[in-house]
């Protein structure tokens, strides 16, 4: 029972939908993951995550080519963590998405590429992060900086985190910093 009432951010809302979207079948959410409303789609994408599909791994390929930035970004967020905690599609999702962090013209999707290779403690990635590195844009920097602070075991990730400890922006610095 939901006894908080209704709240300022939202959380009843993405309490709500996350409900809903449980009782769904899976080719059912799908198109919900193009939904224009950030909450409607990241919670689509969260429950696809956690079921860890063949199918929902399909679709999230396939929104890596679609012309919306948006979409685009979750369908990184999707691979990153599909199948969680066994990621049983690690190896093929962070060649996709490393190819997003690179050739993105989107910033949003390249830092949302960038964490995805975090969460997925991409390794075999760190070459794509390090040049990520020195993007243009903040957030992309700031998301490398989560995925390098995973991976502190490679002496290449403590020196370009030493480096963007000393970033201009400070979201980027926290990140270097954690």
């Amino acid at each position: 029972m939901i006894t908080s009432g209704i709240d300022k951010d939202g959380e009843s809302l993405r309490l709500l939908v996350a409900q809903a979207l449980r009782s769904y079948p899976t080719e059912s959410i799908h198109p919900f993951l193009e939904d224009k409303n950030v909450l409607v789609r990241s919670a689509a994408a969260r429950e696809v995550q956690i079921r860890g599909e063949f199918v929902s791994f399909q679709y999230a390929i396939g929104l890596l080519q679609d012309k919306r930035a948006y979409v685009r970004e979750i369908g990184v967020f999707i691979l990153g963590q599909h199948g969680t905690p066994t990621y049983p599609y690690k190896a093929e999702s962070i060649a996709l998405i490393s190819e997003r962090l690179t050739s993105d013209k989107s910033s949003a999707v390249r830092a949302a590429a960038a964490a995805s290779l975090g969460h997925l403690r991409a390794y075999e990635a760190i070459e794509f992060l390090i040049e990520a590195a020195s993007d243009t844009s903040a957030d992309v920097r700031g998301c490398v900086a989560f995925a390098l602070n995973g991976m502190k075991r490679r002496i290449r990730a403590r020196e370009v985190l030493r480096t963007l400890r000393k970033d201009e922006n400070g979201e980027v610095r926290f990140w270097a910093d954690e």
